[in-house]
This record gives structure tokens, sequence and C-alpha cells, in this order.
């Protein structure tokens, strides 16, 4: 059995060859470990980290945890943990460090600069002789270091592992608060510790949906946070084969925001207008051209006088400050940011315009052959996301505080307060997909010339994962 443990900057990688130790054997092996002289080994170590960092498996805050959690007590018969506290004193440490570490989006462990929330920690051996204080040691303490090495070579041996080996997970969604569960998901490590640690994730961000769609069809993506009318078309396209909706994420979340200069009042003030949609097809762009069908109105490339003009969403903003466009429809948290940094005026709220105020923006898609190959895995996200749900709904300013995180680090700018709150405002996170309006946006699409012929969606919604975790959850199930 040969075992590396590396140490990149501020990552955390291991991998084990051979085969698996039993419990006793891992106990030596890590005893022995740690009365390892790092002075002697240092230079060795750091050139066989060089070569080796790429290969080696990278962890997630959620399964470090969880393994931390399971193993205590070995783990201090080591030496891990040899303060002479009680387990929640040592555990709570534990989850203080994890939490100043930031996870990225499944591909491991980025330790964060010397900060006052860690806690500091006395720095001594196996022999109880003080050592000194260098590069992560600082950051960490001596006892939460040797119980993070202590993780991985159990991880390393096959200790705590769940789920397919060497599986990855590819996920899409974008940075907009209607996907707030896989925001909040990705980064706190949620979707992670569902999975298990021998389960990678490799999550990518994107501006609108027929772009995931493509890559869907392009096997480069798993599963998928959505609109609706990206689903039915990715749907309709691939003659029901290549994807299912397994649960719905967000209702509402959507307006249409005009520039007081543009003297739009009404429906028919929109004639000669310039409206813009995140994306030609995605669900907005569906929704605008659906209200200009109802008040007899067309865009001009079907011979109407509304010109829509589908551009990303930034670019929005920035074509609204400029008055080159006269209004847009677009999802949260741009409807918002439209009115407070572009100085926009709300003239429809979508909710307005649906029963009840209730539809569908984002959706939980999966690619079939993924559902059919993986339905252990498929299930383990539901779990997740529905608890993810459940826990926005009742900590709706922390879930808006975690997700405002990560668009932060996504996009590189944080939404103000005041977008924050509007935006939040508008918005309702479900797994409900609410199919009744799943169907209306589909005879919408078709309408506007999306889809060639009155789609069949018989096949599209498959609701029996989400049901089996609804029932182990105590909740009624969807019909």
């Amino acid at each position: 059995m040969t075992l590396g443990i590396s140490w990149a900057p501020g990552v955390y990688g291991v991998s084990g060859y051979g085969a698996r130790l039993s419990r006793p054997a891992r106990v030596k092996q890590m005893a022995q470990y740690f009365h390892l002289d790092r002075r002697e080994d240092s230079q060795r170590n750091q050139n066989r980290n060089r070569e080796s960092v790429s290969r080696h498996a990278r962890l997630t805050r959620g399964s470090l945890r969880q393994v931390l959690y399971d193993n205590f007590d070995p783990l201090r018969r080591v030496g891990a943990f040899h303060h002479k506290e009680g387990r929640e004193i040592e555990l709570a440490k534990v989850d203080k460090v994890l939490h100043v570490m930031h996870y990225r989006g499944g591909s491991g462990l980025q330790a964060a600069r010397p900060s006052s929330a860690i806690p500091s920690l006395p720095v001594t051996g196996m022999d109880g002789e003080p050592r000194a204080r260098k590069g992560v040691m600082r950051r960490l303490g001596a006892g939460l270091h040797r119980a993070l090495i202590a993780c991985l070579v159990l991880a390393a041996t096959g200790c705590a592992s769940r789920g397919p080996s060497g599986t990855t997970v590819r996920v899409a969604y974008f940075p907009n608060l209607t996907h707030s569960q896989a925001l909040i998901g990705l980064a706190r490590g949620d979707f992670a510790e569902a999975l298990g640690p021998q389960v990678q994730i490799d999550a990518k961000a994107f501006n609108a949906g027929p772009s995931v769609i493509e890559a869907l069809f392009a096997g480069e993506i798993d599963l998928a946070y959505i609109g609706p009318n990206p689903a039915v078309n990715g749907y309709v396209r691939s003659q029901g084969e290549a994807l299912r909706v397994i649960a719905g994420a967000t209702s509402g979340g959507a307006a249409f925001i005009i520039r007081p200069e543009a003297g739009i009042a009404s429906a028919d003030d929109l004639s000669g207008k310039r409206i813009a949609t995140p994306q030609l097809g995605n669900t907005q762009d569906v929704a605008l051209r659906a209200y200009l069908a109802r008040n007899q109105l067309a865009p001009a490339e079907k011979g109407g006088t509304v010109q829509v003009i589908p551009t990303d969403n930034p670019q929005i903003l920035d074509l609204f400050r400029r008055g080159e466009i006269d209004g847009a429809w677009v999802p949260e948290p741009w409807a918002t940011r439209l009115i407070v940094e572009g100085g926009g005026e709300l003239f429809i709220d979508e909710r307005a315009l649906w029963p009840e105020g209730q539809f569908t923006t984002a959706l939980v898609i999966v690619r079939t052959e993924f559902l059919e190959q993986h339905p252990d895995l498929v299930q383990d996200w539901l779990r997740a996301h529905v608890n993810l749900t459940l826990w926005e709904q009742s900590n709706p300013d922390e879930a808006k505080r975690l997700a405002n995180e990560e668009i932060a680090r996504i996009t590189s700018q944080a939404l103000p307060v005041a977008v924050l709150d509007g935006a939040w405002s508008r918005q309702t996170v479900t797994y409900d997909p609410l199919t009744d309006t799943i169907l209306a946006s589909a005879h919408a699409a078709y309408a506007a010339g999306y889809l060639d012929a009155e789609p069949d969606l018989s096949g599209l919604i498959d609701l029996a994962p989400l049901n089996r975790t609804l029932v182990e959850l105590g909740l009624p199930e969807l019909p």
C-alpha cells in the first residue's frame, strides 16, 4: 500500500493505491504518519507533491466533516484530537475551521487566508513538546491539522465512502437568485455531502437556457437548473429522448421593466419600441412574445412593429443605462437591478399574468441516460434539493445572503441590499415543478414559432424520484 498526501496551495489532496487496509491497520498507519519528522521529509514531499497533485482526488467540505464526525474516537486515539476537551467542543472547532474554507464548485477545498475567526489552538507534537507554527499550521492549529490529515488518510483507504467510485456529476446553473438552491447547495457543500466523497461535482455557470440544452445534447451536462421553455424545447427537439424534468426550483422572479423616458403606459405603446430578453427562445423571451401576441402585436422579424433584442443579462443592464433599449423582460435579480441601478420602472410583474400568481421560472432537469444509469445519485441530489428548499423557506434572510455571496464569487459583484431584497420578494423557492404552467409555457413557445408542432409532453416530467424523496421526508407526494 502506497499512500500519497499532497499539499497544493490551499488544497488538500489524497491518493491511495493497492488493497484497502483494515481499520486497525489504518489507525496504526496514521499513528506512524503523525510521528514522521517533517523537517527531514520536507524536500522529498515537495518534489512528490509537484508530480502527483494533479491526479489526487479532492474532497469537499461536507465530505471532510462527515469523515471527521464518523471517526472521531479512533482519530482521538492516534492524536488527531489530543486537547482535553469534549467531543462537542472539538467538533465545533472542526466546523468553525471548515466554515472559513471556500468550496469551489465540487473541485476541492480552497483554504482561507489567516483569519481571527479561526480558533487559536496550542501547537504541540505527539510528544507534547511545543512546535513552531508554519504555513497551514498557522491557519489550522496543530490538532485540527492532524485531524484533517487523518480524515484524508481514512478517505484514501476507503473509510466512510459511498456512491460509485470515480463518478462525476456535471451540473449547469445560472448565477441568478432564481437558482438559489444550486448556488447555496454547491457553495455550502450540501450536494457534495449528499452524493458522497467518491462522487465529484463539475459545476458550470451559464447565462441562459438554450446554451445549457446544447451542452446537454453534446453530453457535457448531466443535471441542470433551467427555465421551462428551454427544457421543453430540448425535449421536443430530441423527440422525447434527451431529458426529464425531475423537480421545480423557483416560482415567480421575472418582470418587464421599462425606462420612464420611453413613454410606455400600456401594451399599445410598445409599438416601435426596442425590448430586450436574455436569449432567443429562453423563458422570458417566450413570455414577452406571448404577451405581444395577446395584445395584437408582433416582433419585427414576424412583420410586426416591436423590436425584440435577445441579449445577455449584463449587456441588457448596460444598454438600459445608455438608453439604447426601452425595456426588458428579465429574471431576477436583473429585473430589480434595472430598477435600482438603471432607474427603470416596473411595467409587469409576471406573477400578475398567472393564476394564483404562480408560474415556474426554474426547474431541475436530468439527462435521461444519466437518470437511467445513476438513479441513486439523482435520488441523493433531489434529497439535498428538497432539504435546501425547505431550509430556504424557513431561513429567507440567511438564504438570500448566501446566494448573494455566490453571485459575487461568480460575477465578481455582489448585489446591493436594495436589489437583493427587491428581487427576493418577487420569487418563491419550491420543489414543485408546477406542471400546468410548464404546459402553458410550451404552448406559448409553439405559438411563438419555436416548436414546429404542438408538443406531446407526456413523458417530459418524471416525478417518481422526487415523490420517493418526499415520502422519505414525510411530505405529501405531488400528482
